[in-house]
């Protein structure tokens, strides 16, 4: 049975995901990925938030930190080919870079509620322009209005066999293409939902990247996809002791990928 992988995904580029999620991260020496919507630093677009952005510098800093991956999240803030090609260059002419993590370039694509283009389109297009990988929100293999129903009435009333219902399906125990695939967690979501999926991963063998928006304080979520902090630091000591334990890697996007890949290509030899 191959170690579970989990990865934390923090879109946008707020200013908490610096000042307060960033200073735990470091406290329990795991990575994330911050996918930055390049746009909403330069205080043109933040009409999705009314939370603060990042300074660059901090992202600067963020990027000069090995353990932790810098991606994008397009230039505005939508899923439409042209703009997320425009964010990986103006992220890249920014940080002065080619690529922003280890030679490779992340995109994170925004909510399906936001414009966008076809799916195939946008990856096809993405990887010709050397992005390294796409990650979207929530995958449904089957029972696709069933799993939705399932994730509507989990926000509402949260329960470990809805919370696996919802996003079991989303779990990555092979590549798909380009994609990557990750469960948004909400405010509303209490720490045994969790740990529901973590069991669940470790049981699997399987990959299991954690969206958020925001890390803030129990009684004050930035918004439906900010995690409170209780909850962050309980998730952050509980896969740190793990890890320590080697039973699951914790991991940026990127890596997450990279593994993913090589043991499709181990598997292919067996």
């Amino acid at each position: 049975m191959r170690k579970a992988l989990f990865g934390f995904s923090f879109d946008d580029g707020r200013v908490d995901n610096f000042t307060l999620a960033y200073p735990v991260l470091t406290q329990y020496k795991l990575p994330a990925t911050f996918n930055i919507n390049v746009a909403y630093l330069e205080g043109k677009g933040s009409d999705f938030t009314a939370v603060e952005p990042m300074t660059m510098e901090m992202v600067r800093t963020l990027h000069l930190d090995s353990r932790m991956e810098i991606a994008t999240h397009g230039y505005w803030h939508n899923s439409l080919t042209d703009n997320l090609i425009h964010g990986v260059e103006a992220l890249c002419g920014h940080l002065k870079v080619d690529a922003l993590y280890k030679g490779g370039i992340g995109v994170a694509l925004t909510t399906v509620d936001a414009p966008h283009d076809d799916m195939q389109t946008i990856v096809s297009t993405l990887t010709r322009h050397g992005v390294t990988y796409v990650r979207r929100s929530l995958r449904y293999s089957q029972h696709r209005g069933w799993n939705i129903l399932m994730r509507k009435a989990n926000r509402v009333v949260p329960m470990p066999m809805l919370m696996r219902g919802a996003f079991a399906d989303t779990m990555m125990t092979a590549p798909e293409g380009r994609w990557l695939y990750s469960i948004p967690l909400v405010s509303t979501m209490p720490y045994h939902n969790l740990k529901t999926m973590v069991d669940l991963a470790v049981r699997k063998g399987a990959a299991c990247i954690f969206m958020m928006h925001s890390v803030g304080p129990d009684d004050r979520p930035q918004d439906i996809y900010s995690m409170k902090m209780s909850v962050f630091k309980r998730l952050c000591e509980d896969l740190a002791q793990m890890q320590q334990q080697k039973i699951i890697t914790v991991a940026t996007s990127y890596d997450i990928f990279q593994t993913l890949c090589r043991q499709s290509v181990d598997d292919s030899h067996l």
